[in-house]
C-alpha cells in the first residue's frame, strides 16, 4: 500500500516542517511530507488565490514535483494532501483549485481563500483554522491587498462549491468554535475552527518564534493541535469520498447524530504533543509587522 503524501508551502522547508509538527506525530512510517521552497520564499498567489501572470508558475512546479516523486516512491494517489500557513495556506487553496485531480483534501492555517475562479473538477474537503485576532490576515474582511475577504466568506464559498446542504456550530474548547458544513457532494465537508483571540500562529505549536520580540503574530492556542486534527480529517474523508453511505455504515442515520459523530471523530486529535525538536525558528510567510 502506498504512503500518503502531503505537499506543503513554507518559509523555508526546514522551518515549516518543524513548526507544523507533521513529522513528530508518529506517522513517519506511513506518509511522506514534502516541503516546497518557492523563489524568494514567496509563492505566486495574490488576491482570491490568483497568480500574477508575471510570476513563476508554482502550480506547475508542484505538479511536476509530485509526478517526479510518485514515479520513484510508493505513493497512494488517493492520499495526497496540501497544507500551509499564511501565504502557504493561500497557495494550498490555489492547489485545490488547480490540482484537484491530485489533491484529495487541504488543511489551511491562517490563510484559507476561495479561488476566483475555482477550477476544481470535483468537490474538495477543506479543514481550516484561523484566529479572530490575526494581525496579518484578519478574520474579517479588509487587510492587505491580497486578502480583502473574510475567512467565513472563503469557507462559505467552498461550502457552496462542494454543494454542502447543512451547517452546524459547536464550541469544542474554551476559545475554539467549530463551524461545520456537511451533507456535501462526495461527502466533501468544509470545516473551520474559529480560534477566539488567536493570532497568526499554528494551533498546538510550541516552538519558540525567533525574533518574537519584533514580530507581532498574536497568541498561539494550545487547546488543539491543527496537525493532528488535519490528519484525522483527511484520513476520514479519503474513506468518505469513495463511500457515499459512510455514516449509515457506521450506524449514524440522523443529521444531528452526524454532527455528534463528527465531533467524536476528532476528539482523539485534540491534544498537543510535548517535546519535539528544539529549534528557534521564524514561522511566517506574509509580510511581518515590526515594533518601532
Amino acid at each position: 500500500m502506498g504512503s500518503e503524501m502531503c505537499i506543503r508551502d513554507s518559509v523555508s522547508a526546514l522551518e515549516e516542517l518543524h513548526q507544523s509538527g507533521l513529522v513528530d506525530d508518529g506517522r513517519g512510517d506511513h506518509y511522506i511530507v514534502v516541503t516546497l521552497n518557492a523563489i524568494n520564499k514567496a509563492f505566486n498567489v495574490l488576491e482570491d488565490a490568483r497568480a500574477s501572470p508575471r510570476g513563476p508558475d508554482d502550480v506547475l512546479f508542484a505538479r511536476t514535483l509530485y509526478r517526479y516523486l510518485a514515479s520513484r516512491l510508493c505513493v497512494d494517489p488517493a492520499r495526497v494532501f496540501a497544507t500551509g500557513i499564511s501565504r502557504g495556506g493561500r497557495f494550498a487553496s490555489r492547489l485545490a483549485s488547480e490540482m484537484s485531480d491530485i489533491i484529495a483534501a487541504i488543511g489551511v492555517v491562517s490563510g484559507l481563500r476561495f479561488p476566483q475562479p475555482n477550477n476544481a473538477s470535483r468537490p474538495v474537503p477543506v479543514i481550516a483554522f484561523h484566529g479572530t485576532a490575526d494581525p496579518i490576515n484578519p478574520y474579517e474582511d479588509g487587510g492587505p491587498d491580497y486578502w480583502q475577504t473574510g475567512v467565513e466568506d472563503a469557507v462559505a464559498g467552498w461550502a457552496r462549491f462542494n454543494g454542502c446542504r447543512r451547517t452546524a456550530e459547536h464550541r469544542i474548547a474554551t476559545s475554539i468554535v467549530k463551524l461545520l458544513h456537511y451533507d456535501c457532494n462526495d461527502n466533501a465537508d468544509v470545516v473551520l475552527y474559529k480560534i477566539e483571540g488567536g493570532g497568526h500562529t499554528w494551533p498546538g505549536s510550541t516552538f519558540y518564534y525567533n525574533n518574537q520580540g519584533r514580530l507581532r503574530l498574536g497568541p498561539a492556542t494550545l487547546e488543539i493541535s491543527a496537525s493532528d486534527m488535519m490528519w484525522s480529517f483527511w484520513d476520514r474523508h479519503v474513506v468518505m469520498r469513495t463511500d457515499k453511505n459512510y455514516w449509515k455504515k457506521i450506524g449514524i442515520k440522523e443529521n444531528a447524530e452526524i454532527e455528534i459523530a463528527s465531533a467524536r471523530a476528532e476528539a482523539g486529535a485534540r491534544r498537543v504533543r510535548g517535546g519535539g525538536v528544539g529549534l528557534s525558528l521564524i514561522h511566517i510567510s506574509e509580510p511581518t509587522r515590526r515594533t518601532p
